[in-house]
């Protein structure tokens, strides 16, 4: 309402009324600042074994198999794993890890780099290094996108949504939203913050500044709701992964993916002969 008739008054249609106005009328009204809500490791590990249990999840028979004489071997749901694990060890909100296209990703600097046409119109760094799991996994999933210019292109807004759902209902994922707060709810992208903000082997004494930097958030949102959310991590753990206890899942992950790749290429040779 204020952005509103700033913007009319500016425009000469509000001739009696001032910004001041504007701004004593209208205060904004002071909330409860709640801790950020993040995963622990054994939610993450069970947030990404029931990902794969659905990404492995397939049709007893389709028409195709029938004919072939085979069955059991066509996916029932689009793998939705990858996006999960990819938000989980980056911090990115939903929207840019829906849509991020291949020329943003450098894996030779080992970097994403996002323009300032995202939510917070600032471009920023996205740093891998904090996650060698998710450089291996996006490094299968280029072998396996081909000529395709995004990363997750078959993840449409429809598909995401059906897929939490089905994870929460179907295959015991715990409670979590992607990158948005909801009351008590955990989400990917808080999980990942928390973990940069306070895990002493990846960012050390400049983790406040580093996490906000890879989030694209100021510093007083990082200390105000990440710093010190996080207890008792251990020095030794130098990446996202090692903190949450994930790399064997992790692990799982990047060889279904680059299993499926294998498999679409010899698909495509067969077809070109």
């Amino acid at each position: 309402v204020k952005t509103a008739l700033q913007a009319l008054r500016k425009l000469g249609h509000m001739p009696r009324l001032s910004g001041d106005d504007i701004r004593d009328r209208l205060e904004l009204v002071k909330v409860p600042q709640h801790r950020a809500a993040f995963l622990r490791p054994k939610e993450a590990a069970d947030l990404l074994r029931a990902a794969l249990r659905h990404d492995r999840e397939t049709f007893d028979e389709t028409r195709d198999e029938h004919a072939r004489g085979e069955r059991g071997g066509t996916r029932r749901y689009e793998p939705i794993a990858p996006l999960i694990a990819t938000m989980l060890l980056s911090g990115m909100r939903l929207q840019e890890a829906q849509t991020l296209p291949w020329a943003w990703v450098d894996l030779d600097d080992r970097v994403i780099r996002l323009p300032a046409t995202t939510k917070t119109k600032r471009a920023r760094d996205v740093d891998l290094s904090v996650s060698p799991a998710l450089m291996k996994l996006l490094r299968a999933l280029k072998v396996r996108a081909g000529d395709a210019e995004r990363v997750f292109p078959r993840l449409t807004n429809n598909v995401v949504k059906a897929s939490r759902k089905r994870l929460l209902n179907e295959f015991g994922a715990p409670s979590f939203t992607w990158s948005q707060r909801s009351g008590d709810k955990a989400s990917l992208r808080s999980t990942c913050a928390c973990v940069l903000a306070n895990a002493p082997g990846i960012f050390g004494g400049s983790s406040a500044y580093r996490e906000a930097a890879q989030l694209g958030h100021s510093v007083a949102v990082a200390e105000r709701h990440y710093l010190n959310a996080m207890r008792g991590l251990s020095a030794k753990a130098k990446s996202v992964e090692a903190v949450l206890g994930i790399t064997k899942q992790m692990n799982e992950i990047t060889r279904e993916v680059s299993a499926g790749a294998k498999v679409g290429a010899r698909t495509r040779r067969k077809a070109s002969a």
